[in-house]
């Protein structure tokens, strides 16, 4: 397959916005030779690259799974527009990043379901990567196509699709899956004998093994196993503990900047707050904490091997955690003098306490994200979240007086039983915020308004979805109500809440309405710029659907879509659940008052819940005093005793892709995780001492780039040689050179840059020649150059003193001189002077050969000076 590696090269990547999305080879991933391995996994998440990577699920399987010498797992994610209308157009498949191998030539796709509207875009991955849409299309010669996640908790309206539903745990359960598999391949079993082998594996549920019957009024009937092997429930597997071998102490350094660009360590895992409106409280039961120096040990591990400047505790709710303070106390021992930031997700009010907020002394405190819910204390109790407006106030109050400069309000609108006292609920307590933030100097509030959409297997699965206009009239009744202008209030359209909760309680039928908007052009219904509300009417009446079904009020005693699927959690507690809410009852969470039982009580893990052992060993169990201690600033080597070097480095293919921030950004990681200490600049915001040689553009080789770093005295070829070792493939380190003294900037003294050019085949070395004779004769060559609305006159002959073609190999030879760190871009020399096409030049290989600076008849690279 080395010719789809070519092709997107060549053909693709020069060709899209953001060519670093696909480029893959960023540090610590795992390329493995095909022919040495029994199975080939894709991890597929159906959405940019930059919301995959931000995925901590992700970086679990690929690590669980390449961890297997016979297994080689490889990522691929949804394409933006630009890559996907190319892979079309030349009919080139859709390829994992590691490899560049077509999805289709893989044993296994496995997509993660994190949200409902990418429903569209797993078809569309299936379409790119050249394979049936539906599993009955598809046969022995076919990947398995196996989705998990949240969303698969409620598979039905993909079931058509999809061949495997993977439900609880991943890491529990993939290995199992893979040695099926394994197995299948070796003895060549027919893809009906390999689904009904892994029907009979726990938690994983095989949709064309069962027959779903409807009644006349469209209520489901029955849902039956067709084969003996099939059970009737298919419950989800439940990791007892969370497994320290399942983290990677490696994870995967993106190339370039994601949506979470940091590293985002998992604290705890579950919740038994038992909030009723929450998916994500019920699939992740029950609660499994991590120990406190297992998680201090893993994180400064992993800071070391990724160079990371910024990570983040993930869970449902970090202030949970039980030992949250003293966590975040020996965290900031070694953030603060390590330059690495500390970042808290979003927060319960009622749980943010002092504690936290003192301890939390390095933690990046741009905003704060907390999570009301609802506006007064009725409603909360009926959604069982159990803070009070006091609660919130105090919370914010905390972070204004520890250094936070916005606060960010979460509120649901829509939830059962909310009466416009509850939304005047809201209005006061937005108010009262924002007069508190008034009062410590004018801090700033913004507030989420998002619509409630009923989540399979929680309490509030059985109620009624508001309509449209229910929710477009609170959303406006709230701006209205809105008194300041410093207050900056979203929402989230209620047009894709109305496609979400069809979706999310959907069953069979609604598989033809996503397959009609797929068709119709949707895809990436997450996002606004391309979310169609039209697209997805249209569908609906295609297939025959009335919208308005799924959002109805269920029966509470009716089969539901999901009804033979089970997280664990009894109908009877839901029900119960259910009843409460409707009585304005709370309950308690479990961990503090007993058990609420739910239907896990009998699972290890709640037994220990019930019975709670010491996850903190005796260091961690020192005495925490009631503020973290003020660490003394550490020494800072000064400039004349610090080491000084100049590097001259080289980028490959693979680098050529990158813009140049995103390479600063590479070496400020890369020079981190080589453990050589930077020295960093003063002031509030220290920034790492290097500085760069002028970048060449986007798309071009380079064997001649330099930097200049200062660090603290060590070896130097020890530095080299660490630095080496923890770049990226595709950054070469070439030369280097101590400097000394005073020296100007690289930016400053660099004068001259030479260039070599290969062109494609289809353009004439002949008219070349002409074309660089007609320059070199003209006195002058004006062009015009406009930015910002204005144009300027430029002439190329004077940035352009020398370009020739080699006649044996066709190679042009460019020389661009700079002046004050102006220059001549390449593709006004491309365009203005040669006449190429835009995709001509886009196919052209250009590398920059050589930087120079020149005195008079002296020529001296930056490491010869």
């Amino acid at each position: 397959m080395e010719n789809l590696k070519n092709r997107v090269f060549t053909e693709l990547l020069p060709f899209v916005m953001k060519p670093g999305r696909y480029t893959g080879n960023e540090f610590n991933t795992h390329p493995k030779n095909w022919g040495d391995v029994d199975l080939t996994f894709a991890l597929i998440f159906p959405e940019l690259y930059e919301l995959g990577m931000s995925y901590v699920g992700f970086d679990i399987l690929y690590h669980v799974l390449n961890k297997q010498p016979k297994i080689v797992a490889e990522r691929a994610y949804a394409p933006d527009v630009d890559l996907e209308a190319l892979l079309r157009e030349k009919n080139i498949p859709l390829f994992s990043l590691e490899n560049k191998m077509p999805l289709a030539a893989f044993d296994i796709l496995g997509f993660t379901f994190q949200y409902e509207l990418h429903a569209t875009n797993i078809l569309n991955i299936l379409n790119l990567a050249q394979l049936p849409l539906y599993s009955r299309e598809r046969d022995e010669s076919h990947p398995l196509v196996v989705i998990g996640g949240p969303c698969a908790h409620n598979p039905e309206p993909m079931a058509d699709f999809v061949d495997v539903v993977v439900l609880g745990d991943g890491e529990d359960i993939i290995l199992e899956l893979c040695q099926a598999v394994t197995t299948a391949k070796a003895q060549k079993h027919s893809r009906e004998k390999l689904l009904r082998d892994l029907s009979q594996i726990s938690g994983i549920y095989v949709p064309q093994f069962y027959e779903i019957q409807y009644q006349q009024s469209g209520e489901i009937k029955s849902i039956q196993p067709t084969i003996p092997e099939a059970p009737e429930v298919i419950t989800a597997r439940i990791l007892d503990r969370l497994e320290p071998e399942n983290y990677p102490e490696k994870p995967i350094v993106p190339l370039i900047p994601i949506t979470h660009d940091r590293f985002s360590m998992e604290i705890m895992r579950g919740c038994t707050r038992g909030c009723r409106f929450c998916n994500a409280g019920m699939i992740y039961r029950p609660v499994r904490e991590r120990p406190v120096d297992e998680l201090y040990n893993y994180a400064k591990t992993v800071i070391e091997k990724t160079g990371y400047e910024e990570f983040s505790l993930v869970s449902l709710s970090s202030s949970d955690y039980t030992y949250i303070t003293e966590l975040l106390t020996r965290l900031s021992k070694f953030t603060k003098d390590k330059q690495v930031r500390l970042s808290l997700p979003s927060l319960r009010p009622e749980t943010f306490s002092s504690q936290v907020a003192q301890h939390a002394s390095n933690i990046k405190k741009s905003g704060l994200t907390l999570a009301p819910e609802a506006g007064t204390e009725r409603l909360r109790r009926v959604i069982n979240k159990t803070n009070s407006n006091a609660d919130l106030l105090n919370a914010v109050k905390l972070a204004f007086e520890n250094g936070w400069q916005l606060i960010k309000l979460y509120f649901m609108i829509g939830q059962p039983t909310e009466t416009t006292e509850d939304l005047d609920g809201i209005v006061n307590l937005i108010n009262d915020v924002v007069k508190l933030a008034k009062s410590f100097g004018g801090k700033k509030v913004n507030v989420s308004l998002s619509p409630f959409t009923p989540k399979a297997h929680t309490p509030f699965q059985w109620e009624h979805q508001n309509s449209l206009n229910e929710f477009r009239e609170k959303v406006q009744y709230i701006r209205k109500q809105q008194k300041y202008r410093s207050l900056k209030i979203s929402w989230r359209d209620p047009e894709v809440a109305f496609a979400e909760g069809v979706i999310s309680r959907g069953d069979r039928r609604v598989g033809q309405v996503i397959l009609n908007a797929w068709q119709n052009g949707a895809k990436f219904d997450a996002w606004t710029q391309y979310f169609s509300f039209e697209t997805w009417q249209k569908a609906y009446d295609s297939a025959g659907i009335q919208p308005e079904f799924y959002h109805r009020q269920h029966e509470i005693d009716g089969l539901l879509p999901w009804q033979h699927l089970s997280l664990g959690i009894t109908d009877a507690y839901l029900k119960l659940e259910n009843q409460r809410a409707h009585r304005v009852e709370e309950t308690d969470d479990c961990r503090l008052s007993g058990c609420n039982s739910c239907g896990l009580m009998e699972h290890p893990v709640c037994q220990t819940l019930q019975n709670p052992a010491d996850i903190l060993t005796p260091e961690s169990t020192a005495p925490v005093p009631e503020t973290a201690p003020e660490q003394p600033p550490r020494e800072r080597t000064t400039s004349a005793e610090a080491t000084h070097l100049r590097i001259k480095y080289a980028k490959g293919q693979t680098m050529r892709f990158l813009s140049h921030l995103d390479i600063i950004r590479i070496f400020e990681r890369s020079f981190r995780r080589a453990g050589i200490p930077i020295l960093y600049s003063q002031g509030f915001h220290p920034h790492p001492k290097i500085s760069f040689s002028p970048p060449p553009p986007l798309g071009i080789f380079s064997s001649a780039e330099y930097l200049d770093v200062q660090f603290e005295p060590m070896p130097v070829e020890k530095a080299f040689q660490q630095l080496q070792e923890s770049l990226p493939p595709d950054l070469l380190l070439l030369e280097h050179k101590l400097l000394f003294g005073k020296y100007q900037s690289l930016t400053s003294v660099v004068n001259r840059i030479d260039y070599s050019v290969i062109f494609p085949a289809e353009v004439d070395d002949n008219l070349i020649e002409d074309l660089i004779c007609q320059f070199h004769s003209s006195p002058e060559f004006l062009i015009e150059r406009e930015r910002k609305g204005k144009r300027k006159t430029i002439d190329l002959k004077h940035y352009v003193p020398a370009l020739s073609i080699k006649r044996a190999t066709g190679q042009l030879k460019i020389i661009t001189r700079m002046d004050d760190g102006k220059t001549v871009r390449m593709d006004e020399i491309l365009t203005h002077i040669l006449h190429l096409s835009t995709e001509q030049k886009a196919k052209c290989e250009i590398t920059k050969d050589e930087m120079y600076i020149e005195f008079g008849q002296l020529r001296k690279t930056p490491i010869e000076i």
